[in-house]
């Protein structure tokens, strides 16, 4: 029932764990030795994934610090221009008015 791919995920990590044990010395017992290799395999891995977490953190962090700061700056740019929203009426009508002139 499992899919080709899965399969060939396990496979893959078969083979990738028989060579690894292979290439710890002899005088440590198999089992042992694959162990070793799983073990620090899943270290090594944890570690990898902390590190890709924690950039992705902390560039979202960054991301949204950013985009809090431009809103903020946004927002006070249009406050000192009036704030009543006149401005945004009479250039909506001069923008009525120029495309009445030219039609």
């Amino acid at each position: 029932m499992s899919s080709p791919v899965i399969e060939t995920v396990i496979g893959t990590g078969k083979t990738g764990l028989k060579v690894a044990t292979d290439l710890v010395p002899s005088s440590i017992p198999r089992p042992v030795a694959s162990t070793g290799v799983v073990v620090v395999g899943g270290l090594v891995l944890l570690s990898l994934l902390k590190s890709i977490v924690s950039t992705a953190v902390t560039l979202v962090v960054v991301g949204g610090l950013a985009y809090a700061a431009f809103m903020y700056a946004k927002k006070s740019d249009d406050s000192g221009s009036g704030g009543d929203g006149a401005s945004d009426d009479d250039s909506l009508a001069e923008a009525k008015r120029i495309m009445d002139k030219y039609k």
